[in-house]
């Protein structure tokens, strides 16, 4: 799932568009990042935005998945987001 801000004409949007909380004057990449999930991990991996990608604070590195856990917070560009983790139960 790719996140970013849509608009300006592209053909395909990102899957979680940030435009409706200013995300071009708050530094968010059309293309910003991608959440994936894969063996039980959520993970999130920068798409070599423009003003970076953060969990906690902490800048992460452009092409390489970070786990991420519930609690974190992630921002994108100048918007942050806390991640929550809900486990759906199996059906029986």
């Amino acid at each position: 799932m790719t996140i970013g801000r849509g608009g300006g004409g592209a053909e395909q949007q990102p899957d979680v568009d940030l435009s409706s909380f200013r995300a071009l004057e708050n530094g968010v990449s059309r293309w910003h990042a991608q959440l994936t999930h894969d063996d039980d991990f959520l993970s999130i991996e920068d798409l070599d935005s423009t003003n970076g990608t953060r969990i906690n604070g902490y800048q992460i590195s452009a092409h390489r998945p970070y786990r991420l856990r519930d609690g974190d917070e992630i921002e994108i560009g100048r918007i942050r987001m806390m991640v929550t983790v809900v486990r759906v139960p199996t059906q029986v």
